[in-house]
């Protein structure tokens, strides 16, 4: 549950910042677009952790399978 939480503050953050350095917004303070990056970096960090950490954690078998997947890769 953790994980699906970190992809979704990431997806949003990376949108907002995204909107906004490519002028789809138009309107913002400075402030909070570099508080929004800062914030989709944590998120990065911490999504990379957990995957790093189910590499640990998943069997050889379900690793291998959930390469064929396509749901990771090597």
């Amino acid at each position: 549950m953790e994980f699906a939480s970190y992809i979704r503050y990431l997806i949003f953050t990376w949108l907002a910042t995204a909107a906004t350095v490519l002028d789809i917004t138009k309107e913002y303070k400075e402030e909070n677009r570099d508080n929004m990056a800062q914030w989709c970096k944590e998120y990065a960090k911490e999504v990379e952790a957990y995957i790093d950490t189910l590499d640990i954690i998943v069997k050889d078998e379900v690793y291998e399978e959930l390469i064929e997947l396509g749901i990771i890769k090597r």
